[in-house]
């Protein structure tokens, strides 16, 4: 680590530092990166992540087909078919993200065939690139066994779990690769990083807006990194004090703006996963500009404001690129609409409450853990604490397996620990236990961690944790490193091992992105649908979807159907029009008025209308006006699980809509 101790001398060699007390390259050239020896050479580094890499990709391709969900596969699949098809997001129909997913997923559709998987195939290819991004995040504080170690954990917490082509998981990645440029920076000091670490957040942003998230997080870290400030000019104690109101007004006025963002739904909950992390790190910065006030503050409000810039014009570059022919069509003010505005109506229609802040005490016994190992122990003192602590794993494990009850508060003592490790963090960086590379590293984490937890607001189902859970283990990873010399063994590997053998046997076979953590699992099956073939759902529900499909196809012929609320995905499996802009009605401002669906279906001639009455659903239940006149035109029906298919009279003899679907299924 870049501190010296009694235990580590640090000697130069040119322009990088060497710690031979573990063979650690600290500060290397540019170009070269800092692998922790202990005893491996370079080779066998690569050959460590390349294993790691290879698991990682098999995993993924295990579970592809699995967790099929028709409001995220299904309505992403729908979206992407509308791009491929000429049509502007946010102009010509109303996108539940920023708009950039659904080019991807249009290229996904592209590339791999028009059917569901080739989304999840498009997040495969970029899932294989952040995959060694985290193996190079954690080699920066982790030997090459710990940095896969710590990897393979990440992997098993996120996307296998639940491989749907969503927008969080692209914000995962995306947050992953600016942290990697703010790493690199760290290191050598090079502008250009900050503003590549712009566009990986402007990136994310298109992806989904809670890509603003990691953004706040890197000007956080810049505030915070400062380098050089010990060896700057004393100056006018006026200036240093104008730094210090300036980082306080600053600071002060984004907590609020946090609140004000979560007060709609506020509650000890929300209070103490989305706003506490972020108030522990400013307060740790408001207390550093405190220490440094009588420094020369335009030296260094000078120096933020230009990296700052530079994060900036990172940031706007992808966004400006993206907005351009929106601004050349004059739609950029619809853009702005149905991005900034229409999604702030999801905080009225969809609320799950956050971890009750009495389940902090669950995360505990993490924390201790973590503060132990970055302590110096005798060898044979710390055998013995890893043998233990293995044991106790084992038996915990064990009951994790066979009680659910038991399982449940396992999840808890990560699920809930945001905030504790956020403030433990916190108290690490002030009290000065770790300084230089190692202090700006731990604060980047925290950081990205503290606000991409915002994510699970307003909807904090247990599935969205899985969204920040890696950035999440990296941060505990970096808390537990210290300057001193460890033991051949932390007590952190153990703690790792389990909770990554706990995500292989708990986590993966219960389908919590649907069933959440009752841990129960249910009979799955295969779609015959070739839109959806390879896709693996409940087989309730795959029965649904495809008995609701055949009816389509038996009476709406070639003509477009319309279906709600919130189930677009009938339109890509049945390969059907929308004649519609509305996905979600709940996002869909004024054109979910009863009287414009009602006229899109005329004018298109709709012969077939799929209602929606399983609950709950995000937009709400239908508008009595709109049900009953959509009875009234289609009086015929058939009910299905909770989804009603109407019509009016078939448009092909039954012999033919037989024929219709039977070439619908090959």
């Amino acid at each position: 680590m870049p501190n010296s101790s009694p235990a580590q001398v640090t000697r130069r060699l040119g322009q990088q530092r060497v710690d031979p007390g573990d063979g650690l390259l600290i500060d290397p050239p540019s170009g070269m990166h800092a692998f922790p020896k202990h005893g491996f050479g370079g080779a066998r580094c690569w050959w460590l992540l390349l294993a790691t890499c290879l698991i990682s990709y098999a995993l993924f391709a295990a579970r592809i087909e699995e967790g099929f969900i028709g409001a995220d596969d299904g309505t992403l699949a729908h979206a992407a078919e509308r791009v491929l098809n000429g049509e502007r997001p946010q102009v010509d129909f109303y996108d539940n993200y920023t708009g950039g997913l659904s080019y991807v997923d249009a290229l996904g559709l592209k590339l791999f065939g028009m059917r569901m998987q080739s989304l999840r195939w498009m997040l495969f290819v970029f899932f294989a690139v952040w995959v060694p991004a985290i193996w190079y995040l954690a080699s920066r504080f982790a030997s090459p066994p710990g940095a896969s170690l710590i990897t393979l954990l990440a992997v098993f917490w996120s996307t296998p779990i639940y491989p749907a082509p969503v927008a969080s998981w692209y914000n995962l990645y995306f947050a992953t690769f600016g942290m990697v440029a703010l790493f690199r920076y760290i290191e050598d000091r090079r502008p250009v990083w900050i503003f590549l670490a712009g566009i990986a957040a402007g990136v994310s942003f298109l992806f989904k807006i809670a890509g603003l998230y990691s953004l706040a997080a890197m000007i956080l870290f810049l505030v915070f990194d400062q380098p050089n400030d010990e060896a700057a000019p004393a100056g006018d104690n006026r200036s240093g004090w104008a730094y210090l109101v300036l980082i306080a007004l600053a600071l002060c006025g984004f907590d609020a703006l946090l609140w004000g963002m979560i007060r709609s739904r506020a509650g000890a909950a929300s209070f103490y996963n989305f706003l506490l992390p972020v108030v522990a790190l400013s307060a740790l910065l408001l207390a550093r500009a405190w220490q440094s006030r009588r420094e020369a503050g335009w030296l260094r409000l000078r120096r933020l404001g230009v990296r700052i810039l530079a994060l900036s014009a990172g940031f706007l570059a992808p966004v400006a690129l993206y907005l351009l022919p929106y601004l050349h069509a004059h739609a950029l003010g619809r853009w702005s609409y149905g991005v900034l505005v229409i999604p702030t109506e999801r905080l009225q229609v969809t609320f799950y409450p956050a971890i009750h802040p009495v389940a902090a005490i669950c995360c505990v016994p993490l924390v201790v853990l973590l503060l132990l190992s970055s302590g110096s122990r005798s060898a044979l003192s710390g055998r013995i604490a890893v043998v233990l602590l293995s044991g106790v794993a084992i038996a915990l494990l064990f009951l994790c397996v066979r009680y659910p009850g038991v399982a449940r508060w396992v999840w808890v003592s990560a699920a809930a620990s945001v905030p504790v490790i956020a403030i433990a963090g916190a108290i690490k960086l002030w009290q000065g236990t770790l300084r230089g590379e190692a202090a700006s590293r731990l604060m980047l984490l925290l950081a990205v961690t503290a606000l991409c937890s915002v994510v699970q607001f307003p909807f904090s189902v247990p599935m969205y944790f899985c969204y920040v859970a890696p950035l999440l283990i990296l941060a505990c990873a970096a808390l537990s490193d210290t300057d001193k010399v460890r033991p051949a063994v932390p007590l952190t590997v153990p703690v790792a091992v389990f909770y990554l053998l706990f995500a292989a046997l708990v986590l993966l076979p219960n389908q919590i992105y649907r069933r959440g953590m009752s841990l129960q699992t249910t009979r799955v099956k295969a779609f015959t649908l070739p839109r959806a073939a390879g896709m693996r759902g409940e087989a309730v529900q795959v029965e649904t979807y495809e008995q609701i499909v055949a009816e389509i196809a038996r009476h709406a012929g070639t003509s477009p159907i319309w279906t709600g609320p919130d189930c677009a995905e009938f339109y890509f499996l049945a390969a059907r029009t929308n004649p519609t802009p509305v996905l979600w009605e709940a996002l869909s401002g004024a054109d979910r008025d009863p009287r414009r669906i009602l006229n899109w279906i005329e004018s298109a001639g709709v012969h077939v209308v799929v209602i929606n009455h399983t609950e709950p659903t995000p937009s709400g239940p239908m508008p009595a006006l709109l049900e009953n006149e959509l009875r009234r035109r289609f009086p015929h029906s058939r009910t299905v699980n909770g989804f009603e298919v109407r019509w009016a009279e078939s448009v092909l003899p039954e012999s033919s809509a037989r024929e219709s679907h039977t070439a619908l299924l090959d």
